[in-house]
């Protein structure tokens, strides 16, 4: 009986472990194992089941039966756990199988899309594929051209550093010579003037002894009158003695005689002495006009040497702004070469075309290709170096700001001239009366001055547009045939033309500047008063800075932006 009832039980747990099998199975095949796999395992599980059967059989022929039904007991209560394993296994298995029909069904659309895509995109190159080659090469070429363009404003940019730092040199040798110049003519004013004081000293002592040599001379007249009245007297006494009988004459004219012939003497000393006065008082004139004569030289000399002393004083301050405006134009050339150079040493090499490489195929994008064979490349694009561009435009308006403020101080201080800068432009206002006489075009000797001045500073900076604007009040202008303006428009006008001529004499590049006429459009202040009128009575010189490439900053953004859009966004497939 206990034999019968293992035997029932045997085959119940081979029929038990037989539907292990087909779970297992399914489980695997979700899992992504071979069916020969999962047969190996179940042959192994089999196998050692019958094992374990055969081994409970021999205990049981041992007599073990207790401890065969205990192992029997535990092996139900293992096979229960594995029967609730497999019926687990068994819905994973269902849901894991069901996913996997879907995303293979998925997959199988996705895979026939893409091939359809690769089919039209095939076709579209087909068609388009010279027409791309054809451009690029175009592109290639112009690449080239810029390249070629671009070493050659490069080798410019150099020789232009060169003639640059040549200039610097040769100011600065100028310079040296005006001071040692101005120097010696210091020098030279100090000993003329020691020698104008010792000539004057020599005058007054030479008029002093005029002066006694004059009185002298009075002193000497006087006695010569004396002497020639008293000659008269004795004449007169003798002709009356004469007139008397004879013998009071042979009786007196003797002593009258004698008295006579003295007073000759007398007057003949006094005459040889006041012609000794006379020819000293001559030569006493004479020495006083050459002293006269020498001291006006001196005092020419000496103001011809002020008047040197000015010039090479103004020339020194003529000096310095352009020598401040080199050194600023030669740290901006030598920025601009190294960048330049920086950008050249970029090459500009196109994307290598792909041969083909059987069933694999692979996209690159078109505007890379244009990027790569684009001359923007060699030139500054990114935001970053567009704001180094606006910084350096904005120090260049600083560079020049400070300049024109250190020379125009006088009239900034007193007020008849004003500096503001905003943005990208700078603007330097005058007040007419600093510039013109009233109701006049014709610019004075000192407005003259000043804009020449201006004009050198302004030679300095070369990456700027300059405007030049006359404005007046609004009272109507007085006609005067003379002139020749009918109206404010005219007179602004022609200011605004004869400060420009003086601003482009001074050194200013003609094709940079430009005059315009606003007359009363523009007002800054109203015109209901005399002092609003005065502030609207005005020449301003507008400061606008451009780019290295001939525009404003942002002009160069704008056309760099351009250019990047004006390329394909299309994809090259090379197969």
């Amino acid at each position: 009986m206990i034999i019968k009832n293992l035997s029932a039980f045997t085959l119940t747990l081979l029929t038990m472990l037989c539907g292990v099998v087909p779970v297992s199975m399914a489980a695997r095949d979700a899992d992504g194992q071979s069916p020969q796999d999962e047969l190996s395992v179940t042959r192994t599980h089999l196998q050692q089941a019958k094992q374990k059967i055969d081994e409970l059989e021999r205990q049981l022929a041992a007599g073990n039966l207790e401890n065969a039904k205990r192992r029997i007991g535990e092996l139900v209560i293992q096979l229960h756990a594995k029967d609730s394993e497999i019926t687990a296994l068994r819905s994973d298995a269902y849901e894991n199988s069901k996913k996997l029909r879907e995303d293979l069904a998925s997959q199988a659309e996705d895979l026939t899309q893409a091939k359809r895509r690769v089919a039209e995109v095939e076709q579209q190159l087909t068609t388009g594929k010279g027409q791309e080659l054809t451009q690029a090469k175009r592109r290639a070429a112009d690449a080239e051209q810029q390249t070629a363009k671009k070493e050659q404003e490069l080798a410019q940019a150099k020789r232009r550093v060169a003639e640059f730092e040549q200039q610097t040199a040769g100011k600065e040798q100028e310079l040296a010579q005006t001071k040692r110049r101005a120097a010696d003519a210091e020098q030279q004013i100090a000993g003329k003037e020691q020698e104008l004081t010792q000539t004057k000293r020599r005058i007054a002592e030479a008029e002093q002894q005029m002066a006694g040599k004059e009185q002298e001379l009075a002193q000497a007249k006087r006695r010569v009158t004396e002497a020639e009245q008293q000659t008269a007297r004795k004449e007169q006494d003798l002709a009356q003695a004469r007139r008397r009988p004879a013998e009071t004459e042979q009786l007196t004219a003797s002593g009258k005689e004698q008295d006579l012939a003295q007073a000759k003497r007398r007057l003949t000393e006094v005459e040889l002495q006041m012609a000794g006065k006379e020819q000293e008082l001559a030569q006493t004139k004479r020495r006083a006009t050459e002293v006269e004569q020498q001291t006006a030289r001196k005092e020419q000399e000496l103001a011809q040497l002020k008047d040197d002393l000015k010039q090479v004083t103004q020339k020194l301050a003529d000096l310095n702004p352009q020598l401040m405006a080199r050194d600023t134009e030669l740290a901006r050339t030598k920025q601009l070469l190294a960048d330049l150079e920086r950008n050249a040493s970029k090459p500009a090499e196109p994307a290598p075309a792909q041969e083909d490489s059987g069933a694999d195929k692979s996209t690159i994008p078109l505007q890379s290709l244009d990027q790569n064979l684009s001359v923007t490349n060699l030139l500054p694009s990114t935001p970053a170096v567009a704001d180094d561009t606006e910084s350096l435009s904005s120090s260049d308006l600083g560079k020049m700001s400070e300049s024109l403020a250190s020379l125009l101080q006088p009239e900034l201080k007193k007020g008849s001239a004003t500096l503001r800068q905003r943005g990208n432009k700078l603007t330097l206002a005058f007040a007419t009366t600093e510039l013109f006489p009233t109701g006049d075009a014709a610019v004075t000797l000192g407005g003259t001055s000043l804009l020449e001045r201006i004009g050198a500073v302004l030679h300095g900076f070369r990456y700027q547009n300059i405007e030049v604007a006359g404005h007046t009040d609004n009272a109507p202008l007085r006609i005067d045939p003379r002139k020749g303006f009918r109206d404010n428009i005219e007179l602004s006008r022609t200011r605004a033309e004869h400060a420009i001529q003086i601003l482009i004499n001074g050194g200013l590049e003609a094709d940079r500047v430009k005059a315009m006429g606003y007359a009363d459009s523009k007002p800054i202040a109203a015109n209901d008063t005399e002092k609003g009128r005065s502030k609207n009575r005005r020449i301003e010189i507008v400061i606008t800075q451009w780019s290295e490439s001939g525009g404003t900053v942002g002009d160069t953004k704008a056309q760099v932006g351009k250019k990047l859009q004006g390329f394909s966004t299309q994809t090259v497939t090379h197969r």
